[in-house]
């Protein structure tokens, strides 16, 4: 008696084989992406197996890329030179006239701008008797406050003059420097006579800085502590 046929079993479909095959290229030798690739690739080598070849093979790598950089920033200093967009020439020159040239028109726009300042500001300067610091800020305080006219009151901490007594006149501290948030001297504060403050230096400075005391909308009125 003939056995029965044995149905078969439907088989899932197979997905098609995409027509476009992808393969991962190398990148092009001593490209860009060449160097990422491998600079990292055989220092780790030479470090995890420092024999004579591997570092050989590395430092060799290493000499290739400093040489593309150095080449990269030659042609960049070719592509600048003369572009009015990128040479900095345009925006400051070196050549030691011009440069003095500009200082001096940037200097005496910012004195008109202190000038102008301190007719609608004072200056507060907050100083300790034991403090070196303040004693050699004291002279460059003074000269700021004559040069421009500003009006100045020092400011001591501890009740006690500076050596040499820089200052004719100088009144205590009678809190300003805990609501002004003082926390080093010697420290210098713009106020107007509306109330208003800014800090313009803690600590010892050769220059002020000169954009707090630019940036201070005050109003007119006599100074008064």
């Amino acid at each position: 008696m003939p056995k029965p046929a044995q149905l078969e079993r439907p088989q899932p479909a197979q997905p098609a084989p995409s027509p476009i095959s992808r393969r991962t290229t190398a990148p092009a030798a001593f490209s860009a992406a060449w160097f990422r690739q491998n600079l990292p690739k055989y220092k780790d080598l030479a470090w995890d197996h420092p024999t004579l070849t591997n570092l050989r093979v590395f430092l060799w790598v290493q000499r290739l890329t400093l040489d593309r950089a150095r080449q990269f920033a030659d042609m960049s200093e070719l592509a600048t030179l003369g572009d009015p967009l990128l040479d900095a020439l345009s925006q400051r020159p070196y050549a030691t006239f011009a440069a003095h040239t500009l200082d001096r028109q940037a200097g005496a726009a910012q004195a008109r701008l202190l000038n102008e300042l301190a007719q609608r500001a004072g200056l507060l300067f907050f100083f300790h008797s034991a403090c070196p610091a303040c004693a050699t800020q004291a002279p460059l305080v003074r000269t700021l406050a004559k040069q421009h006219r500003f009006s100045l009151i020092p400011v001591f901490i501890d009740g006690q003059d500076l050596p040499g007594h820089p200052f004719p006149a100088f009144k205590p501290d009678r809190g300003q420097a805990a609501q002004l948030q003082v926390q080093a001297v010697p420290a210098l504060y713009l106020a107007a006579p509306d109330g208003q403050f800014a800090d313009v230096g803690q600590g010892c400075h050769q220059h002020f800085k000169t954009d707090p005391l630019l940036e201070c909308p005050f109003g007119s009125g006599e100074f008064k502590l």
